[in-house]
């Protein structure tokens, strides 16, 4: 009430769970949300009775950090970057039966904070190919799970040298100052996410084909120019029109990427994506 007194637009925010759920040390993200918003079940949630619910707030935020890839799934408690779906099936429901009041008619989820750390510094951390892939595909996944915002943690890399708990999972290698920083390959993936999937056909009613998806550096529309590597350099695939928030996306009728071979990319205006392997590098726990 404070808040929306200042300004009836300011967007409130439920902030902001970690992803999993550490047995005899905290609650669960799935458990905690269903015990805030009165509800109870995960694949179809209902209202718990004689609960009234009512929380007020406009947007929810997960912190879906993953213990393996993208679209890496965490345990029933959890809410890693793979478990998405079932946390906006919850709020959906808990939307449909009022236990959320705020000032959408559907509410917002938000993603607070994600990484990975990368190799270097952190000698534990993803080689820069896997992060730059994994990066796009957590966008893409995001995205595919209507997540309205996503924000990067951090900026740039923490000291080395600062004891347990440091990240290095910044767009920028940290420098002797700010000046001195310098951008990481993932920056570039962040600003301008792009993703292929080489589809294999089955049946008449799934003819395959290559499926891309991306966002402009801009957020903004415009042409954009898919490209594949092959015969030692980059040949046109197709122009495809962004849509007024940047967002591209459907199938090529192409059967580029099937054995596995090559890679493609996004251009748009003077800005090239890091281009997408059509060898994809499992998910799996890290």
């Amino acid at each position: 009430d404070a808040i929306n007194a200042v300004d009836p637009s300011n967007i409130v925010v439920a902030a902001g769970l970690g992803p999993t759920e550490l047995r005899g040390y905290n609650v669960g993200p799935m458990k905690f949300t269903r015990l805030l918003l009165c509800m109870k079940g995960t694949i179809k949630p209902k209202p718990i009775k004689g609960c009234p619910g009512g929380v007020r707030f406009d947007a929810f935020d997960i912190h879906s950090y993953s213990t393996g890839g993208p679209t890496h799934e965490g345990r029933p408690n959890d809410v890693q970057m793979g478990d998405l779906a079932k946390l906006q099936t919850l709020l959906k429901a808990a939307d449909k039966a009022g236990h959320i009041q705020g000032q959408f008619k559907r509410t917002q989820l938000w993603i607070g904070e994600f990484s990975w750390d990368s190799n270097p510094p952190d000698p534990r951390g993803l080689p820069m190919p896997i992060l730059t892939q994994w990066t796009a595909e957590a966008l893409h996944e995001a995205w595919a799970n209507g997540v309205t915002k996503f924000f990067w943690y951090s900026l740039r890399d923490q000291p080395l040298g600062g004891g347990e708990g440091t990240v290095q999972s910044g767009l920028y290698f940290r420098g002797a100052d700010l000046a001195a920083d310098q951008p990481k390959e993932v920056l570039v993936t962040f600003r301008f996410p792009f993703v292929a999937f080489a589809r294999q056909p089955q049946g008449k009613k799934h003819p395959g084909g290559l499926e891309y998806w991306g966002r402009t550096p801009s957020s903004g529309p415009g042409t954009v120019v898919l490209e594949a590597f092959r015969g030692g350099g980059w040949k046109r695939l197709a122009r495809v029109r962004a849509d007024n928030v940047g967002i591209f996306r459907g199938t090529l009728k192409s059967s580029y990427g099937r054995g596995k071979k090559g890679a493609v990319r996004a251009v748009f205006e003077h800005h090239t994506s890091v281009p997408f392997p059509m060898k994809i590098r499992p998910s799996s726990a890290i």
